[in-house]
């Protein structure tokens, strides 16, 4: 079914691809710094990753047996493989947290966003219900129990109030 001009079906697709385009905006302006480290986190994240260092490690005690020969160059326990190992565990250990930190700075700014966009929804909702109880006391409606409800809902909320009051209830509890 297509979407007709100006429903929320045309909306909904308009969001999905400004999503898109920021996305792909923002793997373009990677550096190459950025995408070789995601390349490799990516890599070592996959099983062939694990198949390599299996058969690596498989060819490496064949060399290293007495079926091959009698002088191995590295023999048990492979501390020249060992020494190996650690060095690229200590590389990749770091690549991983560089990563970590990048995708890390990615979810901050969603979470920015996301705030950003509850705010700006908060207070607009706000504003529409202080026009619609302007709007029931121009026709005359007015009920104790919606006037109640509606005078709770008009009062805007500041985030550094919800913050506090978070952080009251986060010692109350410690505190128990």
């Amino acid at each position: 079914m297509k979407p007709r001009n100006g429903s929320i079906n045309q909306i909904i697709d308009q969001n999905i691809q400004s999503l898109i385009d920021m996305r792909n905006k923002a793997r373009e302006s990677r550096s190459l710094q950025d995408k070789f480290i995601e390349a490799i986190a990516q890599f070592t994240g996959s099983v062939w990753f694990v198949y390599i260092h299996v058969i690596l490690l498989g060819i490496w005690i064949f060399c290293n047996s007495w079926l091959v020969t009698e002088t191995p160059f590295d023999p048990f326990p492979y501390r020249i493989f060992s020494a190996g190992a650690s060095i690229e565990a200590i590389f990749l250990s770091t690549l991983l947290m560089i990563n970590q930190n990048r995708m890390r700075h990615l979810e901050s700014r969603r979470e920015d966003l996301d705030l950003q966009m509850s705010l700006l929804i908060e207070h607009e909702l706000t504003r529409l219900v202080r026009v619609c109880d302007l709007m029931a006391k121009k026709v005359g409606i007015a009920a104790p129990v919606i006037n109640e409800a509606v005078a709770q809902v008009k009062e805007d909320i500041h985030p550094s109030e919800v913050l506090e009051r978070i952080a009251d209830a986060e010692k109350k509890n410690s505190e128990q």
